[in-house]
């Protein structure tokens, strides 16, 4: 965290005088022991007066402490209570985990509906993750109805706020006219663009997007290119792709050797 000695010491201050959020980033310094020798026990203690105070953020470390038994006994109910609180306070973190917890059961039953509740408030503050998810939800009708259009909306925001995710899935909304109108000029923009994170499927997209000459023109030697750093990865489809266009000489001679170690 790098703070100060004297932010440290007006912390401390503070927090002797009751300032929640005082006490929760005093806490972290003691959790991480940044101007101070670690003290898991007194963070703790520190987060959970924050939470009682009413600090959204506090309430938020403080359930994410009892949730994976950071410096205390782990406690999933007593967690969800004080995620719970901190999300209805507004902190779009709890938002985000109170909605993962009801879509995955993980630290509450699932429930779909309560799941796409929170992750649209979550959303709202712009948590990429959540408006993802929310894409997700409206794409496969899960705690809302199939709704098309919407889920472009929400895999145009999360990509926006520049989530890759939801980038590749907004691709494919452009390359098969799924809530807007094929594009497929823009799919492969994008696969460019997702394709220098490293994503082998973007890479895959793009070679037979060469190879098959859609929207761009034609080009063996670019389609092998981006199959191969595919491949690279480990993506099975372009290694097996590699293979067949090396055992059938497209690339202007037959080589069987390539094909086979492919």
């Amino acid at each position: 965290m790098g703070v100060s000695k004297d932010y440290f010491d007006e912390l401390k201050m503070l927090s002797e005088q009751g300032d929640p959020k005082a006490m929760r980033e005093l806490g972290f310094c003691y959790f991480y022991g940044d101007q101070t020798e670690v003290n898991t026990l007194y963070a703790i203690e520190l987060w959970e007066k924050s939470a009682m105070s009413g600090d959204a953020i506090g309430q938020g470390v403080f359930a994410w402490a009892l949730e994976n038994g950071n410096g205390i006994e782990r406690d999933i109910e007593k967690a969800f209570y004080w995620y719970h609180e901190s999300a209805k306070r507004g902190d779009v973190n709890s938002q985000f985990r109170i909605a993962e917890g009801y879509f995955y059961g993980s630290i509450v039953e699932q429930d779909n509906n309560l799941a796409y509740y929170w992750y649209e408030k979550a959303s709202l503050q712009e948590h990429s993750r959540a408006q993802l998810m929310m894409a997700y939800m409206c794409e496969n009708g899960i705690g809302t109805e199939v709704n098309m259009d919407n889920a472009f909306i929400w895999y145009k925001k999360a990509s926006d706020n520049g989530d890759i995710d939801a980038l590749l899935n907004l691709a494919n909304c452009y390359e098969q006219g799924r809530g807007t109108t094929i594009d497929k000029k823009k799919a492969i923009e994008i696969w460019e663009i997702v394709s220098s994170h490293g994503n082998p499927l973007a890479m895959y997209n793009l070679g037979n997007a060469y190879y098959n000459g859609i929207d761009c023109e034609k080009d063996l030697q670019l389609a092998m290119m981006w199959y191969e750093k595919a491949s690279e990865c480990g993506y099975l489809k372009a290694i097996y792709t590699i293979g067949a266009i090396n055992y059938t000489g497209e690339c202007g001679k037959v080589d069987y050797d390539k094909a086979f170690i492919c």
